[in-house]
């Protein structure tokens, strides 16, 4: 488990409900100290890591997400974690702060994948001792096969705990491969204490940078960086074992869990029952076309559907931004927010509307239950800029000082209305081709839980 943390207040919104920390990893503790007069390649190599270790958190982000929002009960979790994305958008931050937990998933993400990787070598050998035991299970070589796949376990787990312990790095994962390299880099810049090995590597490397040579031969102690020291500094340590058990709560008092998961039900609820009375119409008129009522039930849902299609992306917002399940009910606040900004709210509609039509396309076919979170990953990926552009909009509506023109504002709304009756006819339509039928129109991945299989 990480054992640096720091508080990531600056430029937050400073709310109790949530507690938001970042990992601060021994790496940055370190180019902290280090010169700021770097040259080139040490800088491009800070910006190509940086640059990889965010795609490399935002793709461990949304594994992350995908496999939470298949599993009921905790996709509230994630529903609550798109609602919070769609309030920091609406304010004016960087992409890395409004995706929340993008380090934290980064973490999680290394050391899953660094696992999975250690796993390979036991699954390959478990899969020779199971076929040496069905041809001979009395055979002394099966056994043995058996015995040292459970010592490999037995080290894989002490190694993955003191990954951890050491900060949870995915290098730290593989050391014993990185390391030969890592001890002859280090050896080499040790000799740099040499004044004509460093003078000759300044010689060499001058055309290139003239800090260039100071850079390569900055050396860092042992224990920073060599999981063995690292782990034997920290155990010689007083208080080993109440530091880590502290680390490892801390770190799961940043994860906010009980402040998303809160967020989500409610959000959840307070849509619920915007969407509940225009959808149980438009079910119950295809659930029985040849009764009396489904031709006035249908044309009720969908009178009812569309200015509810129209309000709720704004509502949702409007909801995340107060995190109050009376801002569901703020009609009046939420019309006035439309007429600041019409052009940019229907903008964000139109790009909701036409982000979530291949997730309808996904419930052609049925997909076995331990599949869902692959094509949640496929919500996670259309979703989250969905929601981005929303809060974007609802940003622009809150700086602008006043209401357009009638003139702008009608249009805009009629507009609006279309394209929301667009989203019904799909919404309608698909209930054909989805695998639960009239049930899918209770799977609207636009509003309502963070992925379109929570039946």
């Amino acid at each position: 488990m990480p054992m640096h943390f720091q508080a990531a207040t600056s430029g937050m919104d400073p709310s109790p409900e949530i507690v938001v920390a970042e990992i601060v990893p021994v790496s940055q503790v370190l180019s902290d100290e280090a010169p700021l007069n770097l040259s080139w390649p040490f800088r491009l190599a800070g910006l190509a890591k940086s640059f990889v270790d965010s795609i490399f958190g935002i793709i461990s982000l949304i594994f992350l997400l995908a496999v939470i929002s298949s599993v009921p009960i905790l996709n509230l979790l994630a529903f609550g974690y798109l609602l919070e994305v769609t309030r920091r958008a609406a304010e004016p931050q960087p992409l890395k702060r409004i995706l929340v937990g993008n380090q934290k998933g980064r973490y999680i993400g290394g050391v899953l994948l660094g696992v999975w990787l250690m796993l390979i070598p036991i699954r390959y050998l478990s899969h020779i001792a199971y076929e040496a035991h069905l041809v001979d299970p009395e055979a002394a070589t099966s056994s043995r096969l058996f015995l040292i796949r459970s010592i490999l376990v037995f080290l894989l787990a002490a190694h993955v705990a003191a990954a951890l312990i050491c900060g949870g790095k995915l290098r730290y994962l593989f050391w014993p491969l990185v390391a030969p390299f890592s001890i002859l880099l280090w050896l080499v810049r040790r000799m740099s204490g040499w004044k004509w090995f460093r003078a000759s590597i300044k010689f060499l490397t001058e055309w290139i940078s003239p800090n260039l040579a100071d850079d390569f031969c900055r050396v860092k102690p042992i224990n920073d960086w060599f999981l063995p020291a690292i782990f034997l500094k920290k155990i010689s340590e007083r208080r080993f074992g109440r530091e880590v058990v502290r680390s490892a709560l801390s770190f799961m008092k940043s994860l906010s869990l009980p402040y998303f998961f809160f967020l989500g039900l409610k959000g959840f609820v307070g849509t619920l029952v915007w969407l509940a009375i225009p959808t149980l119409l438009l079910a119950g008129a295809t659930l029985n076309p040849e009764a009396r009522i489904s031709v006035p039930s249908a044309l009720l849902g969908t009178i009812l559907a569309i200015p509810v299609f129209c309000l709720l992306p704004i509502l949702q917002t409007h909801f995340a931004v107060n995190r109050s399940l009376s801002s569901f009910c703020q009609l009046g606040r939420v019309m006035t927010l439309f007429r600041r900004a019409p052009v940019w709210h229907l903008i964000a509609w139109i790009a909701v509307v036409l982000l979530s039509l291949p997730l309808f396309l996904l419930k052609i076919e049925t997909v076995p239950q331990e599949l869902l979170w692959m094509l949640s990953i496929v919500f996670w990926i259309f979703s989250l800029p969905a929601r981005l552009v929303s809060g974007f909009a609802y940003g622009r509506s809150e700086k602008a000082a006043k209401v357009c023109r009638w003139w702008l504002t009608v249009p805009m709304g009629l507009l609006l209305a279309g394209v929301s009756g667009i989203f019904l006819l799909i919404l309608t339509t698909t209930r054909y081709t989805s695998w639960n039928g009239a049930l899918s129109l209770f799977e609207n991945h636009v509003f309502l839980m963070p992925t379109p299989f929570w039946l």
